[in-house]
């Protein structure tokens, strides 16, 4: 990481990179599943744990002018936190909202998650799924077609013994990746992982 920020600071003094022209902040966008099974415990934790903290090793990972929002879904979909600038006081309250309840329609999720992008300019642009769970069918390749439409990119990650890959064309029509069978433990380095490898991608393609 220290690595990955001397860089940025010598192509900025190189003037490599200027900042009028710099593109405009990253938006991440968080999808969290909060369906009933994320009470179950893993390990010393609940799976619900596992996740706010694997959400906030993502978080920490932003630049701090990264535009940031998180969706959370059950048997419904809601704006937990709308996208906005990191904010440590409204992170916090977003992540409280993450209460396992019933249903797990992640369909619905990925159609408000179009929605708060189009009230964005256009920017880089990272989904990020975390669900332990089987979501009910959808046209995943079609959702994700309009994902790619906006110069996003989705990583849906399948996390416990599910297995299941039917969220998998979300990755693959989009340039994302797919996760699946990661230990609920191992979350925070893996959410960490994706996004320094998103930045270091913004980098190496420059203004």
């Amino acid at each position: 990481m220290l690595k990955r920020t001397a860089l940025a600071f010598a192509l900025l003094a190189a003037g490599a990179i200027s900042p009028a022209a710099q593109t405009p902040p990253a938006q991440l966008l968080l999808i969290v599943d909060r369906s009933g099974s994320m009470a179950q415990p893993e390990g010393p934790y609940e799976r619900i744990a596992w996740i706010k903290n694997g959400i906030l090793s993502a978080i920490n990972e932003m630049p701090r002018d990264a535009r940031i929002a998180i969706i959370a879904f059950d048997a419904t979909a809601a704006i937990v936190m709308p996208m906005q600038e990191y904010d440590r006081f409204d992170i916090q309250r977003g992540l409280d909202a993450l209460v396992p309840t019933e249903g797990g329609n992640l369909a619905a999720a990925l159609t408000l998650g179009l929605d708060v992008f189009a009230a964005e300019p256009p920017a880089d642009r990272i989904v990020i799924i975390l669900t332990d769970g089987i979501p009910p069918p959808a046209d995943f390749a079609a959702i994700g077609e309009a994902y790619r439409a906006i110069g996003a990119r989705v990583f849906p990650t399948v996390l416990g013994p599910s297995g299941d890959v039917s969220v998998q064309p979300l990755a693959t029509v989009t340039g994302g990746r797919f996760e699946a069978f990661i230990r609920f433990d191992r979350l925070d380095a893996l959410m960490r992982t994706e996004v320094l490898d998103w930045r270091d991608d913004i980098a190496a393609r420059g203004p």
